[in-house]
């Protein structure tokens, strides 16, 4: 690989992280072409990059000083993931694909929010709801105390419009037992 098409590579994979939500570093060996198709064409569902490069292209990019401890996973064969929308979902594809690969891919550590991350903790985040359960549930609580203030305000307005009807129909009730004259 000349230098230029080293740079060309650095130069993507900074540009793919300053775009991202989130990047994954993980292990793998032993994969096959086929799993690597279909673990790509799922995270590409989910707005993700999948990609292999080499440790010193890789530790380029990551030149800066809040990547030292993301750079110390930089060991054996590595591959980058790029969370570009939504982070919980691309976990989700990378941590059910590690399940069922029986150890051919390890997720080893992460950036979320150009903060360090462990694989612990993105296995945590994996099982988080989606971006928009999250936010629906949000809405709920939000929305919950003011529907619960609104039927309080409107339950003496409701009252006395029941008692009005009620005081109608007596009214009309009176009215049709009297005797006609």
């Amino acid at each position: 690989m000349d230098r230029n098409t080293k740079v060309q590579i650095a130069a993507q994979v900074s540009e793919q992280l300053s775009v991202s939500e989130m990047v994954v570093l993980s292990d793998f060996k032993g994969i096959t072409v086929e799993e690597v198709t279909e673990l790509r064409n799922q995270i590409r569902e989910q707005e993700g990059i999948f990609r292999v490069a080499k440790n010193t292209l890789t530790a380029r990019a990551f030149s800066d000083d809040k990547y030292e401890t993301f750079r110390g996973l930089l060991k054996g064969p590595s591959v980058l993931t790029f969370a570009k929308q939504d982070p919980v979902a691309v976990l989700k594809v990378l941590t059910e694909f590690e399940k069922k690969s029986g150890g051919k891919l390890t997720i080893k550590g992460g950036m979320l929010d150009d903060r360090f991350t462990t694989a612990e903790e993105l296995k945590t985040i994996s099982k988080l709801p989606p971006k928009e359960v999250l936010l629906g549930q949000v809405v709920g609580l939000i929305a919950s105390p003011l529907t619960g203030f609104l039927n309080v305000c409107s339950g003496p307005i409701r009252k006395l419009a029941y008692a009005i009807k009620a005081l109608e129909e007596k009214k009309a009730k009176e009215g049709a037992d009297l005797p006609a004259s």
